[in-house]
This record gives C-alpha cells, structure tokens and sequence, in this order.
C-alpha cells in the first residue's frame, strides 16, 4: 500500500510539474528506474541533487533546484559528457565540450566580471591554446596549464603595450621570440652548416628557471653539443587507478626543462613519453633480440651525450627477483611477462655508442609504494641494480636502494629524489659541505647532497630509510656551471 501511495504521489508530481511548465513531452513514468526515462519530462533526485527538465535521448535538459545551476547538454553514464551549456546562478556560463562530468575540449567560459576564455580544457581546467579576453580591454593569447598562463604567450594591454615570452603559473618569466622564426633560423643554420651559430641560438636565456625548482648561486650553461638525446618518462596514469604514480608528470615537465633550459638540449633530441606503454619501452631501448631502438638510431657514434629518465614504478620480479619498470599497461604481480627489465634497460643502452649515457631512474624496486604494496608480498622485497659491465661511460642513479620506498615530496607536488636531484644539478651540491666550488657538479657531490638532505627528508617525513643507489665512475662530471647573470 505504502509503495502504491509513493509512485501515486510521483505520478501527481510529474503530472502537476508537466501542467505547470507546459512542456510538449508526455510524464516520464513513475518509478526511480532512469533507463525507461526517454522523451518524457520529469522530476529526478538522487545523489547528485534534485534536477527538473526533460529527459530526451541521454540528452538532459533542467536545472539544479537547490543550487541555481542549470545544464543543458548530452549525458553517458549519468554524467555530463559531449556538448553542453553550464550556466551559474550568477550568470557565468560554459558553452563547450565535456567529459565524464568535467569540462574537456573546447569550450567558452564566460564569467560574471565580463572576462572570457575561449580554448581548450582538460580535467575540467583550462590547458592548452586559449584566448583570455578581459572586460578592461586586456587580452591573453597562448598557452595555459592547470588552470594558469602557463608557456608561449602574449599578453596584450588595453594601452597597447605588449608582454610576449615564456608564462610559468600566470607569472611572465622572460621575452622570447615567435617560435616560428626561430625554427626557420635554425633550419637555415642546419642547411649551411654552420654549427657555432646553432650551438649559440641555443644558449640559455639567464632568466630561465627549473620549473619549482630553486633559485641556486650558479646558472648551468647549455652544453655545446648540438647531438645530445633525452629520453624522458612519466608514467602517472596506470590502468589500475590504485596504482598511480600522482606526481611522475610534474616530474618529466621539470627534467625537460632542465634538460632544454639549462643544459641545451634541443627540442626535437627529447623523445618525451607520459604513461608509456611496454610497446613504448621495447620501441625506443630494444628487446632482448636487439637493442637498435628508437634511441640507438638518434644517437651519433662518439658524439651524443644521452640522459634517461624515468618516473614511475619498479617492481620486482617475483619469480626471478630481477628489477623491472612497469609500463601503465603492466600488471605488478606478473613483472616477467608485462614489465620491461632494468637489467635489459642498462645492457641495450651500454651497446649504445654514446659519448656518454646518465641514467636517473625516480623508481624503487621493493613492490612498494608511496600508496602501498603493489604485489602480493608480505613485505618488500630486496632488489639492487646490478653493475653494467664493460661500460665505462654510463653513469646510473636510482631513487632508493634495496628494499627502500621512493617517496614524494606532497609539498611541492614532485617525487623527493627529483626534487633533490635538480637542486643538485642546477649547483647546490657543488657548494658549502658538499662540493669544492670548481663550477663542476660530480656524481659524487650529488651523492653526498642526496644522502644529506634527500634521506633526511625521507626519514623525517615518513619515518624511513631512502638512499640513492649509484653505479659509475664518482668523479664523471655530469653538469659544468657557470656565473649567474642579472
């Protein structure tokens, strides 16, 4: 009877709400099952509040009666996705595409103040090339991230003036010219040539900074070797979502620009993969069968100096208690089968005729993590990286050793080893206690830095162990400094 009552009171509700907003769709039928709610009108309240409209082909259109919004767009899996118009109680609207309930695509944000972007978004935040027009006249064109000016762009001001250069988190770093120019110039130089004059339209801007990194006493310089090759990985998003690595993108961002900024590398030397796949591994370093990459084919024999890094997981071999880096479409618990092995990693790049190879690998190869076990083990499991033979010119640096945990640093949003490794590099380990002074930062000046501060970190924050793993020569220089310039 109580059951006959409800559906009764939500047939009159329907009925009432059709007869009072005078919509051409006939009542949605009474009951809480949604999938029988097509072309028809209706009330619906659930866990995401009370909405009021139409219910048409997966395309919703009624308004949040408790909080003033409204949405008119296309859902899929009741959640806001395709195109759609979201408009708020103080009249801001987005008109633009959307996916899994976030804005994502392009789109047109309007807000109360007048302002306006027109561009692309991601997660819900502007990233990517937009357009920030302002009710005062000023206007943005170029790159954003996370919500912020954030790359190549130029800001207009009502009175003509104009900012044009480098953007980091709404802050204008440094002047720069248009890209296009610059690679028409650099294709010219390439055609005569003319390698001094590559090499100098690639010194560093002295403005530039590491990104998040900090200011130090001395600037590196760009390294005059136009053939050097970067490899740089950041595996955050795996297919399992207990298994993500949140930081390992910030990660990559900040090494590439290390790498471009402040070591001269060029852009189109960086192969830059996010959440590599084992396809990805296995393309670029080889296979067992062969270790003529992607890699091997860009490195120029004798004259290539070449950096791997590599942010994500490690995992042991349960099986064979050997080291592997897990691909985002690895599975933990069968590393033999799904993950690319460290040991094949550092013997294909040994077979590399590069000048030199350094290895940063922000990865432990416990089965632990920052979350929690990633295998099914009782506890982690001792795993150390075994010396390359017969490679004098290949450096390696790990961010833990043996059954140790790579942890973050949540602060400042980047993995802890990373975070130190490019204080480090970019002069503070050649300073004070840890260094001579001599413009020169060595692996063993690193060294003494990360087992200074990276593992105080560690223990302080977390209450354990974290020690950098190194094999190499100790005294390799790995970055030449120079004088910081104002």
């Amino acid at each position: 009877m109580r059951k006959f009552a409800a559906l009764l009171c939500l047939t009159i509700a329907v009925l009432l709400f059709s007869a009072g907003e005078g919509f051409a769709l006939p009542p949605c039928p009474p009951g809480d099952d949604e999938s029988k709610w097509q072309n028809c009108e209706g009330i619906l309240t659930d866990h995401r509040g009370k909405y009021v409209g139409v219910f048409k082909d997966e395309i919703f259109d009624g308004k949040n009666a408790e909080k003033g919004i409204r949405y008119v767009g296309e859902y899929k899996n009741g959640k806001w996705h395709g195109q759609g118009t979201h408009t708020w109680a103080d009249g801001e609207k987005y008109v633009g595409e959307f996916r899994d309930g976030k804005r994502n695509g392009q789109g047109t944000y309007t807000f109360a103040s007048g302002d306006k972007y027109v561009g692309e978004y991601r997660d819900g935040k502007r990233n990517g090339q937009g357009t920030h027009t302002f009710a005062s006249g000023d206007k943005y064109v170029g790159e954003n991230r996370d919500g912020k000016w954030h790359g190549l762009g130029t800001y207009t001001f009502a009175d003509g003036r104009v900012k044009e250069g480098v953007w980091k988190n709404d802050a204008f770093q440094y002047a720069k010219k248009d890209p296009k120019v610059e690679e028409r110039r650099k294709a010219e130089l390439e055609a005569e040539s003319l390698s001094s004059r590559i090499i100098n339209s690639l010194e560093v801007e002295p403005e530039t900074r590491v990104a998040a990194a900090p200011v130090v006493a001395q600037a590196v310089k760009a390294l005059k070797n136009r053939d050097a090759v970067a490899v740089i990985i950041g595996n955050k998003n795996y297919a399992s979502a207990h298994y993500s690595v949140a930081y390992a993108h910030n990660d990559a961002d900040a090494i590439r620009e290390f790498v471009e900024k402040r070591l001269g590398y060029r852009d189109g030397n960086i192969i830059d993969l996010r959440d590599a796949t084992a396809g990805d591994f296995m393309s670029v370093f080889g296979t067992e069968k062969s270790h003529e990459g992607k890699l091997f084919d860009w490195v120029r024999a004798n004259q290539s100096d070449v950096i791997v890094y590599y942010s994500g997981h490690g995992v042991p071999g349960l099986k064979d208690g050997r080291g592997y880096l897990l691909p985002v479409d690895g599975d933990p618990n069968r590393a033999r089968l799904t993950g690319y092995p460290l040991e094949l990693l550092l013997n294909n790049l040994a077979k590399i005729p590069a000048r030199s190879i350094t290895v940063y690998l922000d990865a432990c190869f416990s089965g632990g993590s920052h979350r929690g076990m990633l295998v099914r083990s009782a506890s982690p499991i001792l795993v150390t990286p075994k010396d390359v033979e017969g490679s004098q010119r290949m450096t390696v640096l790990t961010a833990a050793s043996g059954d140790q945990l790579a942890s973050w640093d949540e602060d400042k949003k980047h993995g802890l080893f990373t975070w130190h490794l490019l204080e480090a590099l970019s002069g503070t380990a050649d300073r004070g206690f840890y260094g001579d002074g001599d413009g020169e930062v060595v692996v063993s000046e690193v060294k003494k830095y990360l087992d200074a501060e990276m593992t105080y970190q560690a223990r302080r924050r977390y209450g354990r162990e974290q020690n950098v793993w190194i094999s190499g020569e100790m005294e390799r220089v790995l970055v030449q400094l120079g004088s910081q310039q104002n």
